[in-house]
């Protein structure tokens, strides 16, 4: 069974994570970006290669 994933989660696409108190990222004509995706470094075991707290956006 599929779980949508949360605020919070591992997913392609969809609403981000992003604090409030910093500029959301945006083109050169002020329009905000959208998600392509987002993964929660908590949740994976890369191993030494990444941290293994936070997010990783693009």
């Amino acid at each position: 069974m599929y779980k949508t994933p949360g605020l919070c989660g591992s997913k392609l696409g969809g609403e981000p994570y992003w604090d409030n108190q910093k500029m959301y990222p945006v083109d050169f004509k002020r329009n905000q970006l959208m998600l392509l995706t987002q993964i929660n470094l908590e949740h994976c075991d890369f191993g030494e290669l990444l941290r293994m707290t936070g997010m990783l956006q693009y």
